[in-house]
């Protein structure tokens, strides 16, 4: 029997020199994340024909403006609910903060709702509310009334490459993250200031993060939900993705065709 990582160099030996081929012979390669990126082009690709374009979200979703005047910070989770989602690390910070009039809400639903439900129970946490599964219709509204998103993910090396659809999500509604993903997540977040990282599955890391997204004031939080917002535009909008592929491609013709003459 083939071990696991016998089985992946044999599959990896037989697809490099195919993929090398393949990316040899294209004009352009676009990559969707910067660790992503730097794989295509360990893989063979040129460094000067290699792109990087985040996916984007949904332009026609509304942005809004919440202030912050209030004393309780609203913070959001909205997605599944699953062991990778790592809400037990959630569930034990929101715990660790119930000192400050912070509520962390649950939307969605998932293989470990149960699991996560039952744990903020025995802990007995009085600021985790679990809203269920709701109809996309009601998801601006809901995000409309988060002062944070969290963005979430198990500390695994897979992961590190990885920018969740619910990072785009959450900007593109004008929602600062609070995130524990590691990688390039964590740099494009700090990067840009969208908000706050912690450690990877670390309790104490996370309940830090939401401390200071709670600490944050109101002039400080107007200014991070614009820069938000516009990074979304600028960088991870509809618009912004079909300009930069746009380019990509009017470059690729313009180099095939000096390759051609």
């Amino acid at each position: 029997m083939i071990s696991n990582s016998k089985a992946e160099n044999l599959i990896r030996k037989s697809l490099n020199p195919w993929l090398r081929s393949v990316y040899g012979g294209a004009a352009a390669v676009i990559g969707i994340a910067p660790t992503m990126v730097q794989t295509l082009i360990a893989r063979g690709t040129d460094k000067k024909e290699t792109t990087l374009i985040y996916n984007w979200g949904d332009d026609s979703v509304p942005s809004r403006t919440i202030d912050k005047s209030s004393d309780v910070t609203e913070i959001l989770f909205a997605g599944n609910i699953g062991d990778m989602q790592d809400l037990d690390t959630v569930v034990r910070a929101a715990h660790l903060v119930e000192d400050l009039p912070i509520i962390v809400t649950i939307v969605g639903d998932g293989v470990s709702r149960e699991k996560i439900q039952t744990l903020a129970e025995e802990l007995g946490c009085e600021n985790v509310v679990f809203r269920g599964g709701v109809p996309k219709s009601e998801m601006p509204a809901i995000y409309g009334s988060a002062h944070f998103s969290l963005v979430t993910l198990r500390d695994l090396k897979l992961f590190r490459g990885t920018i969740p659809s619910k990072f785009q999500a959450s900007i593109a509604h004008g929602v600062p993250v609070i995130t524990t993903v590691q990688g390039d997540l964590r740099r494009l977040v700090e990067d840009f200031d969208l908000g706050f990282t912690s450690e990877g599955e670390d309790v104490e890391s996370l309940a830090h993060a939401m401390r200071k997204a709670h600490e944050l004031g109101s002039t400080d939080y107007e200014e991070l939900q614009q820069r938000t917002r516009e990074t979304y535009l600028n960088h991870f909008s509809r618009r912004a993705g079909i300009d930069a592929v746009e380019t990509v491609l009017a470059q690729a013709v313009a180099t095939t065709k000096g390759k051609d003459n």
